[in-house]
């Protein structure tokens, strides 16, 4: 147990120097074995971010958010799913009504249903105005069960782009591999192991 609070000491050291603002860092993978613990360190890494931000926060914003990434039984990712769990961590009013919409001779139109472009515009602009500095998803791997990698890496690396948000996910070795050959991502990242 000594061994493991050591572990989890190192992790919040680098994880403080990668969360500066003057840190270029966009995506932080936590990885490590099946059954160390690393929910539990997820909780305790959204603690310790909260404390460390929390004197900083203004009013209205959301400086944390802490999300799992669905594990639905899908035969696909669904976007839809993962996108309404960010909204929800935020607290994000309305998300069942987030709906795009178009301008036809002066008449706003909205479509009838939500969709996921409708949900990524909602998250980037709750990202902007709600000041999220971390985005930490947990169980990240259940994002690359599906294989389609490169769609999975371009939405991660747009998501860092969007905002000032930084991303923090974790997850088993799977995420190594994947952010490690997609260069788009492997460079804006850093690679935390806890064991």
């Amino acid at each position: 147990i000594k061994e493991n609070h050591l572990e989890l000491e190192m992790i919040r050291n680098h994880l403080s120097e990668l969360l500066a603002p003057q840190n270029d860092t966009k995506v932080i993978n936590i990885i490590g074995p099946t059954g160390i613990g690393k929910t539990t360190l997820a909780t305790r890494i959204t603690e310790g971010v909260v404390k460390q931000i929390n004197g900083q926060a203004e009013l209205g914003t959301c400086p944390v958010l802490f999300v799992k990434a669905p594990a639905n039984g899908e035969k696909s990712l669904s976007w839809t799913s993962f996108y309404n769990r960010i909204l929800n961590a935020a607290n994000e009013p309305a998300v069942d009504a987030k709906r795009e919409f178009e301008i036809n001779g002066g008449i706003m139109k909205f479509s009838s249903k939500t969709t996921v472009h409708a949900l990524r515009d909602a998250i980037e602009s709750m990202l902007t105005a709600r000041k999220v500095k971390v985005v930490i998803v947990d169980e990240a791997f259940h994002l690359l069960r599906f294989k389609n990698y490169t769609a999975v890496m371009d939405t991660i690396k747009s998501l860092a782009d969007c905002s000032i948000a930084k991303l923090i996910l974790i997850g088993d070795y799977s995420l190594v591999d994947v952010a490690s050959e997609y260069g788009q991502v492997a460079r804006r990242s850093e690679i935390l192991h806890y064991k």
